[in-house]
């Protein structure tokens, strides 16, 4: 059995000049425009989030509105517009959310495919409405690995600009094949405090195992830290935002997640086991 891994890399770039840095800005900005508009009306017109489905609902209106713009960052405004919707109704199904509508504030520049795109291994280069704008690119060991050791790019590419630099997320695939005993199974339940698997061997259950986390504790730590600083303050001061930065909840609750991730799939290898888990989210 084949099974494709998929692993992100995020890279700084070397400093951009003032061109590349307004090309940049530029559709930046104008998929920030049209992924709010195109979130307005999907909402407003319970349009279904599929590819397909917005193609036919967004394409040709945004082409003929802004008929300088490459296609793929069209398409990659609708991609990312729809991924907000869809995850908005989700957690609003859950009720995980009071709000009638999503908030989109980390705004990225996608290019769905590489045909607006290329990866040159120390450098992407961009097709924009001003040409092909090159992005040089710090490279890191974290890299290198993937890049030399049988990996290859994904077609979506995602960036941000952040001061003159832009930051870059580059997906890496590869095929492994997959060994698996068959009726071995682990059944993973994720709770706010603990992640419970059950195990079932040649299609019997045998016995449950469960991983303290104590997230729902940390969450509420944190909660009455970050009450206590900004008592008083505005989280838009400085240095308020960087006492909020230096609490680091978000790195030591995704550690604790990792720690348990790895011990549960050392238990799938030594059962030779496939891992069954549900969709979830996590929120620092």
């Amino acid at each position: 059995m084949l099974k494709t891994l998929k692993r992100t890399v995020k890279l700084e770039s070397n400093p951009l000049n003032e061109w590349r840095y307004h090309a940049l800005k530029d559709v930046e900005e104008y998929q920030r425009r049209m992924a709010s508009e195109m979130i307005e009306v999907i909402l407003s017109e319970g349009l279904q989030t599929t590819r397909k489905k917005l193609h036919d609902r967004f394409y040709n209106h945004y082409k003929d509105k802004y008929p300088f713009l490459p296609s793929r960052v069209i398409e990659g405004a609708y991609i990312v517009a729809g991924r907000v919707v869809k995850s908005f109704r989700e957690r609003k199904k859950r009720k995980m959310t009071k709000k009638d509508k999503p908030e989109y504030k980390r705004v990225m520049i996608t290019i769905p495919n590489m045909i607006n795109w290329r990866f040159n291994k120390v450098s992407i280069s961009i097709l924009t409405h001003k040409g092909w704008v090159e992005i040089s690119l710090r490279i890191t060991k974290q890299f290198i690995h993937y890049l030399y050791d049988s990996w290859r790019v994904s077609q979506e590419l995602k960036l941000s600009l952040v001061g003159k630099k832009a930051l870059v997320w580059l997906t890496f695939e590869k095929e492994v094949e997959v060994e698996s005993r068959d009726g071995n199974y682990l059944s993973i339940d994720v709770n706010e405090n603990n992640v419970t698997v059950a195990i079932f061997e040649s299609f019997k259950f045998r016995k449950l195992s469960r991983y303290e986390t104590g997230l729902s504790k940390i969450t509420f730590n944190y909660s009455l830290r970050r009450e206590e600083i900004t008592k008083g303050h505005s989280t838009k001061e400085e240095l308020i935002k960087k006492r909020l930065k230096k609490m680091r909840e978000r790195e030591k609750k995704l550690d604790i997640l990792r720690k348990t991730v790895k011990r549960i799939t050392e238990l799938a290898r030594d059962l030779n086991a496939k891992v069954i888990v549900g969709k979830f989210s996590f929120k620092s």
